[in-house]
């Protein structure tokens, strides 16, 4: 490499060292660290737990601070769905929070507990919403918030619940897994039904919701049905 070369290699490494020098500079600087981390969204509740779950290092930069690490102290909270963060300023990073939506209400022997899509326990209610699904045999009586359900009963919940909502019979609907012998479940309007183990669930459900539609529009009164062997549902009327 002769004189002239070296001398502009050496002017490109140093004007690289300033300009990074300068940029760690402004980086660095007072004006750009986080001052506040500002946590908002639809729950009140649910944003005032997670600002208090968020800790930011002092002095750190808005700039050069991994966003991900606010994302993971704002999801220790169980009941957050949903962590959007971002540098809204200089000095502020905003993180905006959703709840889990409740999917189904636990019967817990007390009250109620509400449940996610994931099947974790969410919150204590003393009376379950109307329109959601209620469950028992699933878990411990008053097991601890944020705990998870079991996966395959939880998954079998599911099944049932697909099922239910292909026949339109889920609202309202109470779903006993103490027994996964005879699962067993009760419509809104009072109707048992055996379900018999949990081979087939969903396809079982769907059975029942079209058992159930026939026997009203032959206009009679279902008080029971087993759809244990689903390819030979049996029924009781009034």
């Amino acid at each position: 490499m002769n004189t002239r070369a070296q001398r502009r290699v050496a002017a490109v490494i140093l004007t690289m060292g300033t300009l990074l020098g300068l940029a760690l500079g402004v980086c660095a600087s007072p004006l750009l660290q986080v001052r506040r981390v500002m946590v908002c969204g639809p729950d009140p509740s649910l944003a005032s737990e997670v600002a208090g779950q968020i800790r930011v290092p002092a002095g750190a930069s808005v700039l050069l601070y991994p966003l991900h690490r606010v994302t993971r102290d704002a999801r220790r909270c169980h009941r957050v769905g949903e962590v959007n963060v971002r540098r809204a300023s200089p000095s502020v990073l905003e993180v905006e929070v959703k709840a889990r939506e409740p999917l189904a209400a636990l019967d817990d022997g007390e009250g109620y507990t509400l449940v996610s899509r994931e099947g974790i326990l969410l919150c204590r209610a003393t009376e379950a919403p109307v329109a959601l699904p209620r469950l028992r045999g699933l878990t411990t009586p008053r097991a601890p918030l944020g705990t998870q359900l079991d996966r395959d009963r939880w998954r079998w919940t599911l099944e049932i619940l697909a099922g239910a909502t292909k026949a339109g019979i889920r609202d309202g609907l109470s779903l006993d897994l103490s027994n996964l012998y005879q699962v067993r479940l009760t419509t809104a309007d009072g109707v048992t039904a055996n379900l018999g183990n949990v081979n087939s669930l969903t396809r079982k459900t769907v059975i029942l919701g079209r058992v159930l539609a026939e026997l009203r529009a032959d206009g009679e009164q279902p008080v029971s049905v087993d759809v244990s062997t689903p390819e030979s549902p049996l029924w009781r009327t009034q």
